[in-house]
């Protein structure tokens, strides 16, 4: 059986084979009487004005991590979003393969562009870059076309934090946290739009974590373009109503290194 990353880069087992989420939610002008507040902790942040940053105080399953973010719900619907809030979400793997993240990774670079449309669109903002056609897309081609577990440990465990940190989708935590950080959504204004991305994000990992190359590259370069279409609806789970344009998925699939 393939080593997982927690024991190629942090040298033991997972705890467990259980999917775990992180939470980490920016809110300003907030309503909060500092009285006790079940699985969060509160945390300032100097990006925000007069706003709190509420971090999951551990990594929760999905079921839970739903239902904290419905104990959220009144302090996000009594807070002002701004273009300084964001809502990330953390996904555990330490107890994936390094194969499993390349897939994930390629079929992340294929539908960038869905992730922003999808989330508010925070392409323009300098706390969530996209990775296709940046600097940062060298960083995803070392680990998508690693040769062997060995190497691609190596260069994961070297990657730069500070390099990393503001990617749309952050790669920099998994030599230490074991997680992937997805960047990409707007401010919260309620606990439901919060757990409609959380659950695309889980969908999108599960299926992406075990589909082959050969899977990805049928889709994206075969004579029908439904194949594609059905792909990204499938990861998203949802019906998307704009048309696939084939031309730029095929670009970003190329920088995969896969075509």
């Amino acid at each position: 059986m393939p080593s997982t990353i927690s024991e190629l880069l942090l040298g033991r087992r997972a705890s467990t084979v259980t999917q775990l989420y992180g939470l980490e939610v920016e809110l300003e002008r907030v309503r909060d009487d500092g009285g006790p507040l079940t699985g969060w902790l509160r945390e300032s942040d100097g990006s925000l004005r007069n706003g709190i940053e509420y971090v999951l105080e551990a990594p929760r399953t999905l079921a839970q991590a739903r239902t904290a973010l419905q104990r959220l719900s009144a302090i996000i619907e009594s807070s002002q979003k701004s273009i300084r809030c964001s809502f990330h979400v953390h996904v555990d793997i330490r107890a994936w393969t390094f194969e499993q993240l390349a897939n994930v990774l390629r079929c992340y670079m294929v539908f960038e562009e869905e992730f922003f449309s999808l989330s508010g669109n925070r392409s323009g903002s300098q706390f969530c870059t996209p990775i296709v056609c940046s600097g940062i897309e060298n960083v995803f081609r070392g680990i998508i076309t690693h040769r062997n577990d060995s190497e691609v440990a190596v260069f994961t465990s070297n990657i730069a934090f500070e390099r990393v940190k503001y990617s749309a989708l952050n790669v920099g935590h998994i030599n230490g946290l074991g997680s992937i950080e997805f960047r990409h959504h707007e401010g919260l204004t309620t606990s439901a739009s919060g757990i409609n991305w959380l659950n695309t994000i889980a969908n999108f990992c599960s299926i992406a974590k075990d589909i082959d190359r050969t899977t990805i590259r049928s889709a994206i370069v075969g004579p029908d373009p439904r194949d594609l279409e059905l792909m990204r609806e499938t990861l998203f789970g949802i019906t998307f109503n704009t048309p696939v344009d084939i031309y730029a998925k095929l670009a970003n699939f190329k920088c995969t290194e896969l075509g």
